[in-house]
């Protein structure tokens, strides 16, 4: 893993930006470090919505995994906490529909799949933050893109399926009779 991590170059990068981003301003560390400055001029109440810099002229991929720094620089700290909220009460929901279930299945499925939203906006928020290396993870069903938004709804569906007690069917193999 390490090892891995230390012999390809742009992994390399990726993990001595995440240590030391000031040391290449203008290159690998740009990006975090736009991402903390959007964070940073939105205060506590944000710049407003649509006007925030960053996202127009300095902050790359501003749409995609580095989306909830242009929420915070235009929320600012106040619209980043209803974020954190409202990923909050999804897994809230999610864990309690996973403690109600009517199988094991439904258990495993439902706490999985709230598991993984949860663990990639958290990842997300980590790196746009400079907590984690940036490694492209959207911010789930607010990123740009179409397949992380059809695996979230997908993921947030059989969630749903499991809290109306909806079963997983299995797959009925026709035996032949045995005087046949």
């Amino acid at each position: 893993g390490t090892l891995r991590a230390l012999v390809a170059p742009y992994r390399r990068d990726r993990l001595l930006t995440f240590l030391n981003p000031d040391q290449d301003v203008a290159g690998s560390g740009f990006q975090v470090l736009q991402a903390k400055i959007a964070i940073g001029s939105g205060g506590l109440d944000g710049v407003g919505i649509g006007n925030g810099v960053q996202k127009a002229f300095y902050l790359p991929e501003a749409h995609t995994d580095m989306i909830s720094a242009v929420l915070g620089e235009e929320f600012g700290f106040l619209g980043f906490v209803v974020l954190l909220a409202v990923y909050g009460l999804l897994g809230y929901a999610g864990f309690r529909i996973a403690r109600s279930a009517s199988d094991d299945y439904g258990r495993i499925l439902a706490s999985g799949l709230t598991g993984l939203i949860l663990i990639q906006a958290s990842l997300n928020l980590y790196a746009v933050m400079g907590m984690a290396p940036l490694t492209g993870v959207p911010l789930p069903l607010i990123s740009y893109g179409n397949n992380s938004l059809i695996v979230s709804l997908i993921a947030i569906g059989l969630i749903l399926n499991v809290a109306r007690g909806g079963r997983a069917a299995t797959a009925q193999v026709p035996r032949p009779s045995p005087g046949k």
